[in-house]
């Protein structure tokens, strides 16, 4: 009887595991198969593509809120030494000792 019972489940393993086997092997094959590899390079290099240019558009827009931004504050910090020159030519000047 133990032997039978092994015989069994020995054979219903094996049997059972090649079927997992041959399903998951049919799924590897289908899924690179000359059409679907095509189709998946596609995609990704699509993707790729797009993902670049959005990080070139977002590039140039930050150097150009970044030059945008040196210049005002170029211009603030001369209007502020400009101001600040015309403020020490107005002073009377200081009596030394």
């Amino acid at each position: 009887m133990k032997r039978t019972f092994w015989a069994a489940t020995g054979f219903t393993l094996g049997f059972g595991s090649s079927v997992y086997l041959q399903k998951r092997l049919r799924r590897a094959v289908e899924r690179y198969s000359p059409e679907q590899v095509r189709r998946g390079v596609t995609d990704v290099s699509r993707r790729a593509a797009t993902k670049t240019r959005d990080l070139i558009s977002d590039l140039r827009e930050a150097a150009q809120d970044g030059s945008e931004a040196m210049r005002q504050t170029e211009h603030d910090l001369r209007s502020e030494f400009v101001a600040g020159r015309e403020a020490h030519r107005h002073r009377p000047a200081r009596i030394r000792h």
